[in-house]
């Protein structure tokens, strides 16, 4: 989808370790951000943090997935929220209730669009 659209690059980028950046991505150059990694709240914490360095001054938006799956991802996007560090725009995915499997049901959506203040 969207792949011969000149105006969006797509870069896949491992989080870990933070010494890599890939050249392509600077300062105020990205507009979305997609958040699938570590789920611990420190390490969504940290994936954050290094997005938002990226963040254009325009509105920016970043996906969160698995934010009503796994308690501290909805902790930390949740702590975001109440700092006035980013909004809701949009719950996403499967809703509250939604069985996973494995006796793990979404305590919310399964993910949140978030647009950066």
């Amino acid at each position: 989808i969207n792949r011969l659209r000149t105006n969006i690059s797509y870069v896949g980028l491992d989080l870990y370790p933070k010494n890599t950046i890939n050249p392509i991505i600077t300062t105020d150059s990205v507009d979305v951000f997609f958040i699938d990694a570590g789920h611990y709240f420190s390490q969504v914490e940290s994936d954050f943090e290094y997005v938002m360095r990226f963040a254009r001054s325009e509105p920016s938006y970043i996906v969160f997935d698995d934010y009503g799956l796994i308690h501290d991802v909805r902790s930390f996007v949740d702590a975001m929220i109440w700092l006035n560090r980013i909004e809701v725009v949009q719950y996403i995915g499967m809703p509250e209730g939604t069985d996973f499997g494995g006796n793990r049901l979404l305590k919310h959506y399964e993910g949140i669009i978030c647009k950066i203040i």
